[in-house]
């Protein structure tokens, strides 16, 4: 497999807008106001930009959000990109609106989705991810359709934390961590467990490592383990436990991938633990590099608008410049 360096890889965050709350959600470096979607990028402008990205050499393209499924025009969205030449496309989705969508967007050119899935609990749902019962069966629904419709490879992320810090809250979010590991392996799908970032709601919590995770597999039986090189060189691991169940789990802190110069004197590097994914573009046209604020945003809206190519392939480079390739 040819690895890409982080300069290759382009999230695209498509809309402020989600229908749930959950409360680790970085929100890909925007706004914190989902209440009005005015100044987002129309269609268009989104190909037309990830198109020029693709032309400064990015290759692996992931639509994000909020949450994408949100805007009417993602199928337009899909089936314009599918139309350039860019081969890697995948999308991340808390699933709540796949059951009316994802054959619509396996039609339009989507080959690949990651859905969040947090909890089977419809009491925990509700209460720390701003959900409900129906949205809740509609996720659940959503990635069953998804499997019918053709999708293959689909993994569902999830995300733990260590809660209030207690035994009792540890051994019922690992218990709430088993539950959905068992749904995982009804369906075929591998899970992909990460830690909580250290932002907002979680930044005075103790951090959940990766070793930390690793032992909460090892008390499951592990049976077998695969060493897994992705595709931007991040080595992780393929876990299959005594049930059949199967995890990835990155063995690489990436708070150790600091991916730009600028890393080496940051005053919040400390807190930055997904320095191997530094380039987003923002629904409204910022690209933000730095999760934990190191870095300004660089605004790219009036180039996109006047199809400014030279002044857009001039700021990708000056972008990749900066970064340790």
């Amino acid at each position: 497999m040819k690895h890409l360096s982080s300069s290759q890889y382009f999230r695209v965050s498509i809309t402020d807008r989600c229908n749930l709350a959950c409360p680790f959600c970085h929100k890909e470096a925007q706004a914190s106001d989902n209440s009005s979607h005015s100044s987002e990028l129309t269609p268009d402008n989104f190909i037309w930009i990830c198109k020029t990205a693709l032309k400064a050499g990015f290759r692996k393209f992931k639509l994000t959000g909020g949450e994408p499924t949100l805007r009417k025009d993602l199928p337009r969205i899909v089936a314009g990109l599918r139309d350039t030449d860019i081969e890697d496309l995948s999308m991340i989705t808390n699933g709540t609106n796949l059951s009316q969508l994802a054959t619509i967007l396996y039609d339009a050119g989507l080959r690949r989705v990651n859905v969040t899935l947090n909890t089977l609990d419809p009491e925990r749902y509700r209460r720390e991810f701003g959900g409900s019962k129906q949205l809740l069966k509609a996720a659940i629904n959503g990635i069953d359709t998804a499997l019918d419709a053709g999708f293959r490879n689909m993994k569902i992320n999830y995300v733990i934390s260590r809660g209030n810090g207690t035994k009792k809250e540890w051994d019922e979010r690992k218990s709430d961590f088993q539950q959905v590991l068992e749904f995982c392996s009804s369906r075929d799908l591998i899970m992909v467990l990460l830690p909580v970032l250290p932002f907002g709601t979680f930044q005075h919590e103790k951090v959940l490592r990766l070793e930390d995770l690793y032992k909460l597999l090892q008390e499951m039986k592990i049976i077998h383990e695969v060493p897994v090189v992705d595709g931007e060189g991040i080595l992780k691991r393929l876990i299959t436990v005594a049930t059949g169940a199967r995890i990835i789990l990155r063995k690489d802190e990436l708070a150790d991938r600091l991916p730009f110069w600028h890393c080496d004197t940051c005053d919040k590097k400390v807190i930055c633990r997904e320095g191997i994914f530094p380039i987003r573009l923002s629904s409204r046209g910022e690209i933000n590099f730095c999760l934990a604020g190191g870095m300004p945003a660089v605004a790219m809206a009036d180039v996109i608008s006047r199809r400014d190519e030279t002044s857009a392939l001039q700021i990708f480079s000056s972008i990749q410049s900066e970064m340790r390739g």
